[in-house]
Formats: C-alpha cells, sequence, structure tokens
C-alpha cells in the first residue's frame, strides 16, 4: 500500500532515500492525474445525467402505456355496460310487445 506520494519539481531523486512504500511523480506528472481525474468525474457526471434521463424517459413511456391500458378498459367497460342496458332495453320491449298482444 502507498504510503505518501513525493511530488517533484524536477524528474531527479535519489531513489536510495526512499521507503519501499512510497511513489515519486512530477508536478507534470501530478496535474496530468488531477486533469484526468476532472475528465474522469465529468465523465461520471454526464453517464449518470444520461441514465436519468434514460430512466425518466422510461417512467414517462410506461405512465403513458399505463394510461391508454386504463383508458382502453375504460372504454372496454362501457361498451359492456351498453349491450347490457341495450339487451336490457330490448328485452323490455320484447315483453311490453308480449304483454299488448296477449292481452288483446
Amino acid at each position: 500500500m502507498i504510503s505518501s506520494i513525493i511530488v517533484l519539481n524536477i524528474g531527479i531523486y535519489p531513489i536510495s532515500d526512499l521507503t519501499s512504500d512510497e511513489v515519486i511523480i512530477t508536478t507534470g506528472q501530478l496535474e496530468e492525474a488531477k486533469k484526468q481525474k476532472r475528465e474522469a468525474f465529468r465523465k461520471k457526471a454526464e453517464l449518470e445525467a444520461a441514465r436519468r434521463l434514460e430512466t425518466e424517459r422510461l417512467e414517462n413511456e410506461l405512465a403513458e402505456r399505463q394510461r391508454e391500458e386504463a383508458e382502453a378498459l375504460a372504454i372496454k367497460r362501457a361498451e359492456e355496460e351498453l349491450q347490457l342496458k341495450i339487451v336490457a332495453t330490448v328485452s323490455h320491449c320484447y315483453t311490453l310487445l308480449h304483454q299488448k298482444f296477449s292481452l288483446e
């Protein structure tokens, strides 16, 4: 495990003075590492934003599909109720006609 990072302004440093768990980097390498870290955080943020947008889009699609299904179900129920009313009305009319002709 790395216990310390030694940053050098110049690339010459006596390696014999280091312990085995120390790492030597130059300031240029440090700046490049910082730049890469910022880039990685930026990419991660972009990916998270894209993931959130995709999740929102999928949730909206699901909600729309559920609304459409609920509307279709409501229409089907209304049609079934209307058919039952029509059958009841026709049956009632038939009964009235039968009574009228039976009485005559």
